[in-house]
C-alpha cells in the first residue's frame, strides 16, 4: 500500500491490516501460509494478488463477498470505476435502513 495519510485511508488501517480475500483463505496449500493479503487501490478497491479478485470499498464498508470479488476480476485496476458502483441490493439494503432509522426517530418524538 503507498504512503497514504491515515486519515485519508476509506476503513480503519487495523481492519486493512487483518482483512483477507475470503476466496484464497479456503485454500492455503495454493497460496501459501498467509494468503489473501489485499492491497487498497484507487481508495476504494481491495486488491488480493494471490486470486485477481477486486473487491470495493462501498461507503466506508469493505465488501467481502466471493461473488463480488468475482465480477471485477478481469477488469484492469486502471480501469476499476471510482468510486465503485452502487448495486441494486445496495441501494435496497440503503433505503431499508433509512426507512428503519425513520421509523424509530418517528416512535422516538411521540
Amino acid at each position: 500500500m503507498p504512503d497514504q495519510p491515515q486519515d485519508d485511508l476509506p476503513i480503519n488501517p487495523e481492519l486493512l491490516k487483518i482483512l483477507r480475500d475470503p476466496l484464497a483463505v479456503r485454500d492455503k496449500e495454493k497460496y501459501g501460509p498467509d494468503p489473501g493479503r489485499l492491497e487498497l487501490v484507487h481508495n476504494c478497491w481491495l486488491v488480493s494478488k494471490d486470486t485477481g479478485y477486486k473487491y470495493p470499498i462501498k461507503e466506508g464498508i469493505p465488501v467481502m463477498l466471493i461473488d463480488e470479488g468475482a465480477k471485477w476480476k478481469d477488469t484492469p485496476v486502471d480501469d476499476l470505476p471510482v468510486p465503485p458502483p452502487l448495486s441494486g441490493r445496495w441501494v435496497a439494503n440503503e433505503c431499508r435502513i433509512y426507512l428503519l432509522q425513520q421509523l424509530i426517530y418517528s416512535f422516538s418524538v411521540l
